[in-house]
């Protein structure tokens, strides 16, 4: 189970990073002041940055096939997770001044707010997931832990993934 762990552990501490990157190279592009766009830069840079550092400490000295490594890569899940929860939340909340102030039609409105929405649910994901990764080491059945952990992860990373599409999903159906 180890030998499978890690290349599953670096995917999902890829995914949402990608994902998260993808939105913000589009919302970089809907204001074109400066203030905005350093702070978009900013949290792009912090995604990356925080993902680069768990993926070379998780294929480093936190690899599942290391001897004593559990505690460390419990460290890391919990510390990713706070991370991916905290850019979760900037990815969301940047847009929304801008968006408020557009002069958008109901309709624009509320399908930015549909959009806003999904982004919340990976957030939401992500919180839901964070309990079980942190009762992951004391459990008795860490099988059935993991699985639970796996499929908040999943949600998490198919909802962001929508996100990302239906930011352009608009001008796909103009096409």
């Amino acid at each position: 189970m180890n030998k499978a762990l890690l290349p599953n552990t670096l995917a999902y501490l890829i995914c949402p990073s990608v994902t998260k990157l993808a939105i913000l190279a589009v919302l970089y592009q809907i204001n074109p002041s400066i203030p905005y766009r350093i702070v978009v830069t900013l949290v792009a840079v912090a995604i990356f940055i925080y993902t680069l550092a768990c993926c070379v400490i998780t294929g480093g000295p936190c690899n599942p096939l290391k001897e004593g490594a559990l505690k460390c890569l419990e460290n890391v899940a919990l510390s990713h997770a706070v991370l991916n929860i905290s850019s979760d939340v900037a990815v969301i909340v940047i847009p929304i001044p801008t968006i408020h102030k557009l002069q958008l039609s109901l309709k624009q409105k509320i399908s930015n707010g549909c959009i806003l929405a999904i982004g919340s649910l990976g957030t939401v994901c992500s919180i839901a997931r964070l309990p079980h990764a942190i009762v992951l080491p004391h459990t008795e059945d860490s099988t059935y832990t993991q699985a639970i952990l796996g499929i908040w992860s999943i949600a998490e990373i198919n909802l962001g993934t929508i996100c990302a599409c239906a930011m352009r999903f608009k001008s796909l159906i103009r096409t």
